[in-house]
């Protein structure tokens, strides 16, 4: 999203319980103008604190998983800056996720397709800072500014690996990768 929008700087907002969407079908009604972001997520199985916290220190504390981020900013234009982007939590709304595994390959080689049955793309984890690991890292060492850490059973989205798609009803978009699995979500 941040590239789509030429936002050069990361920024970070908080996933709630609310946003998962544990039964893969996402209720349009209560949203503006949604769009689908494929994301690799992190669970964080020890706690990652400090300001010297590096890619390699994330691979060893934790597991990776697809996911589909659904952002939906309040601009109806968007139309937004970093400031803004930020104060509306990264523009997150809601999230699905498949189950999380040991990652068989340096978290940036992953590879990810998000396909719709009108839109198909595809890309790697470095397309996400670099590396998935460093996103994860970055975020963490934010939260050391903040005397805060990344705790184990936290789940980290680890930013964009494509550009978004429009979401709509009666799409049903999937995001899949040959080395992690796949999540689906229905939009009604």
């Amino acid at each position: 999203m941040r590239r789509a929008l030429g936002i050069s700087e990361p920024n970070f907002g908080t996933l709630w319980a609310y946003m998962h969407v544990g039964d893969g079908v996402l209720d349009m009604a209560r949203l503006i103008h949604p769009k689908g972001e494929p994301e690799f997520a992190f669970l964080a199985d020890a706690t990652l604190r400090g300001a010297d916290v590096d890619a390699g220190a994330v691979v060893a504390a934790g597991r990776w998983a697809v996911a589909l981020e659904v952002v939906d900013p309040r601009w109806t234009s968007y139309d937004f800056d970093w400031p803004d982007n930020t104060a509306d939590g990264s523009s997150a709304a809601a999230y699905v996720l498949e189950d999380f595994h040991a990652s068989p390959v340096p978290p940036e080689s992953l590879r990810l397709t998000m396909e719709s049955g009108v839109t198909a793309r595809s890309g790697l984890g470095e397309a996400a800072m670099g590396s998935p690991a460093e996103a994860v890292a970055f975020l963490v060492r934010r939260l050391h500014l903040r005397q805060a850490a990344l705790e184990p059973g936290m789940v980290v989205l680890t930013g964009g690996i494509t550009a978004p798609i429009d979401l709509a009803a009666g799409l049903t978009v999937s995001v899949s990768s040959p080395e992690l699995g796949s999540c689906a979500v229905r939009c009604v």
